[in-house]
């Protein structure tokens, strides 16, 4: 039986980022009807505090005792804290920035990152802090999963309150139908910009910049036009069948259908570093239309110091999943950390008022498409922009803008893992080289390969925390510290087109034992929601099955773990003995 309409609409809120309308509703819903199952243990992803997510927990099992799903969720909640306490002792990390990080939700048919600007509204600060913005749904140039990838670096649509210093023009109307030749009429304005950009840089403008400013109609065609010169419709449909194998796309979903209809909202500009293309999206070049510029315009200085295009990551990934995100949450993070610094610096308090009063018609100008983007797309979008900017914090905490020119010049991020502990970074930890055996010979010729990659520290808290069902998905904390320890890992997918069966291998090392126990507590509860069932020790380790479906396992190596799916369980003990670290 499906959940209540209302229910089932705070459930669509949370995941957009409303939690506070979620909220609203849910009250609303449980004040008729008290004794409803479903509202009550909603209501305990809803709200943020321990003690309330345990009183919701208990009233569900108080009205069905059996519900094991918030039998393990309580059991989690009422055991993090010690654990968590012990985990911050043992590893000497500060955990409240990742968790702030962790549950940043920002999600419409357009993303929105979240982040407070109290200190601005009281002074201006010695150094930007990042606030709202949003960006696309589809369309990016890097993930940590297969996902397809339209080809530009895109600027969020920010809100923000900044305390501004110095004064800038006023908006400047362009013509209704927005053409590239728009941008000609407000040249000294762009022109400014690019100046107080690159000085605040320090990093001279080499070439022109061929500068559009365009209507979100033509925003959307010029991405549709990139992103299926770099993408089949077929190719996407097997990313698509990798990602359900994870549990981060539903089956149902139309994943190349959406990413078309979905492109370009939400979005400000976007730059294309293979053709030195930049696009502001806009009918006024206005407060929003300068910060949007200034953003772009960081990539389009970075792109002619250091080549944006030869990274590897633009316009398609074509190495490691993760090591593309983390060089996306560089280049993302530099260029809204540049932005805000441009704010800070150059907006009047008159920029400020037309920010904020156009906040609620570009929110809404995201939210066009009747289906909402899968909720690891949210993660990801808030690793590039937010993740990305507290790294480019902590480099220029140390050296200023040199040590990101050393960044991009020298030492270009490996993995997501470093993005996240920016001392990682520092000390080169990188992950262990995991070799994904092969399996064609031991699957036979009727199962096709989709291929191989790395999850990275990114992807693995995706897989626990940001699954297509959001039944399945574990709280944030537990999600952050179970991905923490990671240290290296190997996925690969294979499928049998008649029976419509997949074969997952996901391979993690861990930094330690206890990284590895963590991560192997973590599994057995998300894997226990995603099907629906208790474990049975089976082949050395912990089964799940879904009948005539699917088996899944995961097995405990030296700190390390084998996580399999597979039809049935000769083919998962047959696919274990590839692994020769899994006795």
């Amino acid at each position: 039986m499906s959940a209540p309409e209302p229910v089932r609409r705070a459930a669509a809120l949370l995941k957009a980022g409303k939690r506070a309308e979620a909220l609203k509703v849910l009250k609303a819903y449980l004040r008729a009807n008290p004794s409803s199952e479903e509202a009550w243990y909603l209501l305990s992803f809803v709200l943020t505090q321990p003690a309330q997510q345990i009183r919701c927990l208990e009233e569900v099992l108080r009205l069905n005792p059996e519900n094991e799903y918030a039998r393990a969720r309580l059991e989690k909640i009422q055991s993090a804290a010690p654990r968590r306490k012990a985990r911050a002792k043992r590893s000497g990390k500060i955990l409240l920035p990742l968790l702030l990080a962790a549950t940043a939700i920002c999600l419409g048919a357009g993303l929105f990152i979240l982040r407070p600007w109290e200190r601005l509204t009281a002074a201006p600060p010695t150094q930007p802090q990042p606030v709202s913005g949003a960006t696309p749904t589809a369309g990016q140039t890097a993930t940590p999963l297969p996902t397809p990838t339209a080809s530009a670096t895109a600027s969020p649509t920010p809100s923000v309150t900044p305390t501004p210093t110095v004064p800038t023009p006023t908006a400047t109307p362009v013509p209704a139908t927005p053409t590239p030749d728009a941008a000609a009429t407000i040249r000294p304005q762009i022109q400014a910009i690019e100046t107080q950009v690159a000085q605040l840089r320090g990093l001279d403008s080499l070439t022109p910049v061929e500068a559009h400013i365009i209507s979100p109609e033509s925003a959307h065609a010029i991405l549709e036009r990139a992103f299926r010169e770099q993408n089949t419709e077929a190719s996407v449909d097997d990313q698509a069948l990798v990602l359900t194998a994870l549990g981060l796309l539903d089956p149902t979903y139309d994943l190349y259908g959406e990413i078309v209809r979905q492109l370009g909202e939400g979005l400000g500009g976007f730059y294309f570093p293979w053709s030195d293309e930049l696009y502001v999206l806009g009918t006024q070049f206005g407060a929003l239309e300068r910060l949007v510029y200034a953003h772009e315009y960081t990539h389009a200085l970075a792109d002619q110091h250091y080549h944006l295009e030869e990274m590897g990551v633009y316009p398609i990934c074509t190495r490691e999943g993760d090591y593309c995100a983390a060089v996306s949450a560089l280049v993302e993070g530099e260029a809204t950390y540049l932005m805000w610094q441009w704010a800070e610096n150059y907006a009047t308090p008159q920029d400020v008022e037309e920010i904020v009063a156009r906040q609620d018609t570009l929110f809404n100008r995201t939210l066009t498409s009747t289906t909402l983007p899968p909720p690891y797309l949210t993660r990801l979008e808030t690793f590039r922009y937010q993740d990305g900017y507290d790294f480019i914090d902590a480099l220029y905490a140390v050296g200023r803008w040199k040590m990101v020119d050393i960044a991009y010049a020298e030492r270009l991020p490996q993995t997501s893992e470093q993005i996240l502990h920016p001392d990682k970074y520092t000390q080169r930890e990188v992950g262990l080289p995991l070799e994904a055996p092969p399996l064609a010979d031991i699957l036979g010729p009727d199962w096709r390969f989709l291929g191989s990659d790395t999850l990275g520290e990114l992807g693995t808290q995706m897989v626990l925390g940001y699954g297509a069902n959001y039944l399945t998905q574990l709280d944030q904390e537990t999600v952050t510290l179970a991905a923490e320890g990671w240290n290296g890992d190997r996925y690969q997918v294979y499928y049998h087109g008649k029976r419509r069966q997949t074969v997952l291998a996901a391979q993690w090392a861990w930094d330690s034992p206890q990284d590895a126990a963590e991560f192997w507590d973590a599994m057995q509860q998300y894997l226990t929601l995603r099907y629906r069932g208790l474990s049975s020790d089976e082949a050395g380790g912990l089964c799940w099955e879904k009948p005539t479906e699917s088996i899944t396992c995961i097995f405990q190596g030296k700190a390390q773990t084998l996580w399999l799916i597979a039809p049935d369980l000769e083919t998962i003990t047959r696919l274990k003995a590839q692994y020769p670290s899994f006795p």
